[in-house]
């Protein structure tokens, strides 16, 4: 009992610790969604509804990340294509449980990129982010700066100046 207990107050701070960071990402204007172990939501920010307007006042605490796909693939497809829905949602679900690279997309006229972090025992969350031409130079002129190594002196890591 006392075990189970324990495990519940770590899941409970790591929500917190999830809404702090959902906070901060949108001030950045990275989008985020989580997910349990069983692909259930458990939350998500307000830059993930700016991104994908279609689940405004339908998502959930308990969705399942397949209804989330629905509501996704069921706004993108047109009616020709609409018989494809079920195929598209469940390969978006083995993608969600496989993806191990970024990935663009176009979705309501924004290109955005989508990366994902698992973390053991909890879940995985989900990160996107606008690719606009501005954000992809300086991405480009970052790693040039990394690949070359430039150091500020005396400290162990890489410095990338701010334009």
């Amino acid at each position: 009992m006392h075990q189970a207990g324990h495990l519940m107050n770590e899941k409970n701070a790591n929500l917190g610790l999830f809404r702090q960071l959902a906070s901060e990402l949108d001030g950045l204007g990275i989008a985020c969604c989580i997910f349990d172990n069983s692909e259930h939501c458990l939350g998500w920010n307000r830059t993930f509804l700016v991104f994908f307007p279609e689940h405004d006042g339908h998502i959930f605490v308990g969705e399942h990340y397949s209804e989330n796909l629905r509501r996704f693939y069921g706004c993108r497809l047109g009616p020709d294509e609409l018989h494809k829905l079920e195929t598209y949602v469940q390969a978006g679900v083995e993608r969600h449980r496989a993806q191990s690279r970024t990935y663009a997309f176009e979705h309501r006229g924004r290109m955005l990129r989508v990366t994902t972090l698992a973390i053991e025992g909890c879940g995985r969350i989900r990160f996107w982010r606008a690719d606009t031409p501005e954000i992809q130079g300086a991405v480009v002129s970052a790693l040039l700066v990394f690949r070359r190594g430039i150091r500020e002196p005396g400290t162990p890591g890489l410095i990338l100046p701010c334009h």
